[in-house]
């Protein structure tokens, strides 16, 4: 158990120290959302109905923080495809490296990632006209969204042991990530949307997850959404790990 957590923690510095060493990345990663909260803050939102006396922003910045965790965490697909791809598994095979570190140390660095991001746009937020509640509420709001981070990132790297090149893993790791994002409460009420979209929506796991992240933030509440958040958590994580580890054996395989 020791060597793994050796090997795990040696391999999300890996990830996180590539990460870093790509400034072009980093730029991008962060361009994106904050097109995001811009569009949304100053052009769409003004067309968007909230419920009375509720300001749109305080509705889209947590919205908006969730859907970066769900989208920092899907990367983590094509980041094991590539791994796989480049014989940089291969190589890890002939060292006396744990056999799963390499994917609990990507999910690990996926995860942190996606926390330093959420921070960013929670500030961004603030910058066009967010205002929190400052208390407890913004610690456990951010510890459920590394959560979130963390089961979605599962998620992804099941997908990126599953295909056979980073260029198929980046479709096949987003592709399913934009209808879960926007069918949610992450950017509109979900009462707003027509009756059959309001159903799909309600049980969407992104969708608990902005609602819990909103009482959190915005009134400091613990609310029936952040137990079906975490239930959501496990049941992501769960299944993540289960194909991950298939898929992994399967491909790793002499």
């Amino acid at each position: 158990m020791k060597k793994f957590a050796i090997d795990t923690w040696a391999l999300t510095k890996r990830s996180l120290v590539k990460y870093r060493r790509n400034p072009q990345a980093v730029v991008f990663t962060l361009i994106q959302p904050i097109m995001f909260v811009l569009l949304f803050r100053y052009v769409f939102g003004g067309a968007i109905q909230t419920p009375p006396g509720v300001d749109y922003v305080n509705l889209l910045i947590p919205g908006i923080v969730v859907q970066n965790a769900v989208f920092s965490a899907a990367a983590a697909s094509v980041a094991i495809s590539d791994d796989l791809a480049n014989g940089f598994t291969d190589r890890l095979r002939s060292l006396p490296t744990a056999r799963l570190a390499p994917l609990t140390g990507r999910v690990f660095a996926d995860t942190l990632r996606a926390g330093l991001l959420v921070t960013v746009i929670f500030f961004v937020g603030i910058v066009v006209g967010f205002r929190p509640e400052w208390s407890w509420g913004l610690i456990v709001a951010w510890l459920l969204l590394m959560l979130v981070a963390f089961g979605f990132a599962w998620i992804a790297v099941a997908i990126g042991v599953s295909v056979k090149s980073p260029e198929v893993a980046q479709s096949a790791g987003f592709i399913w990530i934009f209808p879960l994002t926007f069918a949610s409460s992450v950017f509109v009420p979900v009462d707003t949307m027509p009756d059959w979209l309001a159903a799909i929506a309600t049980v969407n796991p992104v969708t608990q997850f902005a609602d819990a992240t909103r009482a959190l933030v915005l009134d400091a509440q613990i609310t029936s959404a952040l137990g079906w958040s975490l239930v959501w958590v496990v049941i992501l994580t769960a299944i993540g790990a289960t194909f991950t580890i298939r898929g992994w054996n399967r491909m790793t395989k002499p």
